[in-house]
């Protein structure tokens, strides 16, 4: 996250329903979607211990929300540390921007 940008980096995902002009990437595609000049972000990740008893919740909130603001809302799981530790793990953003960008990412970089 850089001033009023926000950046997250997903693979093996459904997107959002993107503005027509944004490329909807396929599924197995390492993608940067950045999330520009935004008043309003709510950023949730969590994680739960491995018999699910403890679910721990964690929630970045800034800006405000004005009556007329349209929301993207936008969610799935986060694999490092699912993937890595087999808890179940998941994050949701809710966000008021202005532009959507996404960066296609090398995907030799990533294996």
């Amino acid at each position: 996250m850089k001033n009023d940008e926000f950046h997250i980096i997903v693979k093996d995902v459904d997107y959002p329903d993107f503005p027509q002009e944004i490329p909807t990437p396929n599924y197995t595609d390492w993608v940067k979607i950045k999330f520009k000049q935004f008043s309003y972000l709510k950023f949730i990740y969590g994680y739960a211990t491995e018999n699910q008893d403890i679910n721990i919740d964690n929630t970045l909130e800034l800006g405000e929300l004005k009556q007329d603001d349209e929301i993207w809302d936008y969610g799935g799981t986060l694999e490092l540390i699912g993937g890595r530790y087999d808890l179940p793990t998941g994050f949701s953003i809710d966000i008021v921007c202005r532009e959507i960008e996404l960066e296609f990412l090398d995907q030799e970089s990533f294996n």
